[in-house]
């Protein structure tokens, strides 16, 4: 999340509370109230001469994640009283979030070459 009041350092999720997802490369099958989303596989091209694989335009897809709510966000009020401001982030950004009630499309767009055909 970024805004002006928060500024860039405010997350949801942390290493103690991750949002996990389930990338897959078919069809979900989530939680309602989220319906199927279908993911497209990416085009595949192997260049021989050089030794690189490339996957383009495909996307991944996940909607039976959950997304926690914010936890140890502070604010500080006229800049002397650190607040906590985790209420009006979760509620004003619908966190925690269950799952079934989110969802990712994730491009795929990737080359891969084997690193003895890689100069420095």
């Amino acid at each position: 999340m970024i805004n002006p009041v928060l500024g860039n350092n405010c997350y949801v999720g942390s290493m103690s509370n991750p949002i996990n997802l389930a990338l897959t490369p078919a069809t979900t099958e989530p939680l309602p109230p989220n319906t199927l989303i279908t993911s497209v596989i990416p085009q595949l091209n192997f260049d021989e001469a050089a030794h690189i694989l490339t996957l383009t335009n495909g996307v991944y897809v996940d909607n039976s994640f959950g997304g926690p709510g914010r936890q140890r966000l502070r604010a500080d009020l006229l800049w002397i009283h650190p607040v906590s401001i985790n209420g009006l982030v979760n509620s004003s950004s619908d966190l925690p979030a269950p799952a079934g009630t989110n969802e990712t499309r994730q491009n795929v767009n990737t080359v891969l070459a084997e690193s003895r055909f890689v100069y420095p």
